[in-house]
């Protein structure tokens, strides 16, 4: 991998990682007087135990809490920017194709299933922000609108795919 990719793919995956500070996750009503909120900011108000405890064993720790913030695909793919970061610098492009391989697969995840909604992501997410219901069939007490976190992450896996494959972007351009 050349300097050109390198530094393409370390300005993706950057902008990856940045995404994990915006507030691309919308919740109808507002949950903590809030209606937008960042992967950050669900973590956070997880950790500080102001939003609704995960039902688990030592889900009484923040720490556990926190790593149970974030429905399990969104979590995967914020792990493999982090390995896709750790990729960059061992210069390994099979690698960062393959993780960005992968990456696509579980942002498609959230996408897939019927009527366009993973219902596992959809009920993470609802869980995180209003408690687990007493049974699925009742419902939470709304909605989370998170079609924006899945695209930021599906593009940015895309990209990381793109930049790795395409040695051409290493060669220089004739003027």
């Amino acid at each position: 991998m050349g300097p050109k990719r390198r530094s393409l793919a370390l300005i993706v995956v950057a902008g990856g990682i940045l995404t994990f500070f915006v507030p691309l996750v919308s919740t109808r009503p507002p949950v903590l007087r809030t209606t937008d909120w960042s992967p950050f900011d669900i973590v956070r108000q997880m950790y500080l135990g102001h939003l609704p405890q995960p039902i688990c064993e030592r889900c009484g720790e923040p720490m556990i809490r926190s790593l149970l913030a974030l429905p399990f695909d969104v979590a995967v793919v914020y792990g493999l920017m982090l390995s896709a970061l750790g990729a960059l610098c061992f210069r390994k492009t099979a690698v960062l194709a393959w993780i960005g391989i992968v990456g696509i697969t579980f942002s498609l995840q959230t996408y897939m299933v019927t009527g366009g909604t993973n219902f596992a992501t959809k009920w993470g997410f609802e869980w995180t922000f209003y408690g687990q219901p007493q049974s699925l069939q009742s419902s939470a007490k709304g909605p989370v609108f998170y079609g924006w976190l899945t695209t930021a992450l599906l593009m940015v896996m895309c990209a990381i795919v793109f930049v790795a494959t395409r040695e051409d972007l290493d060669t220089p351009t004739k003027v």
